[in-house]
């Protein structure tokens, strides 16, 4: 077999300014730091109760360079070398970002329209959404109170337990015993 490497392409190209940078994909701890994130941040877009400390972590801050870091890698200090103004190094971010969790298909579509492309398809199945129960019709037939209980409660009598010489006989059928 050939090196994984030489099969995958798994550098994302950052065409900027007539330069184009190679962003090479995060290690594994890091990307599921990342994937963390993203998980964080779309149950919070969700409207469902999250803890704060998690809450705090799905937040970018404007000076979490941390976060600019875990997405572009070294590539990140060779924007700010270069001069790159903050809103290209945020897309840039924004675009690794989403490679790295997403998808390169949505990055892409994320960069060639300049961040106006909708959620990315099966989004909403990552957050588990609350269920409301859905009555089904056996369930509706049965809300109707019967004439055993008015209540529109229903009780199920409890078998009284039988002996065990009962028990028998029971099963056997009726005694020939002379």
């Amino acid at each position: 077999m050939r090196d994984l490497n030489e099969v995958l392409d798994l550098q994302l190209r950052l065409p900027v300014g007539g330069k184009t940078y190679v962003v090479t994909p995060p290690p594994a701890a890091v990307a599921a730091r990342l994937m963390n994130r993203l998980t964080i941040g779309m149950v919070v877009d969700a409207g469902l109760d999250v803890d704060d400390d998690l809450r705090e972590q799905a937040v970018i801050h404007d000076d979490n360079t941390d976060f600019a870091a875990d997405c572009l890698g070294p590539v990140l200090q060779q924007m700010t070398d270069d001069g790159l103004a903050k809103a290209q190094i945020d897309f840039c971010v924004t675009v690794a970002f989403l490679a790295w969790t997403v998808g390169r298909d949505y990055a892409e579509q994320w960069w060639e329209t300049g961040g106006k492309v909708g959620r990315p398809q099966g989004a909403d199945s990552l957050v588990a959404r609350p269920r409301t129960a859905t009555p089904t019709p056996s369930a509706e037939a049965s809300t109707t109170p019967t004439s055993a209980s008015a209540s529109g409660t229903k009780t199920t009598r409890r078998k009284q337990p039988q002996d065990r010489k009962a028990r028998a006989a029971s099963t056997r059928g009726p005694s020939t015993a002379t």
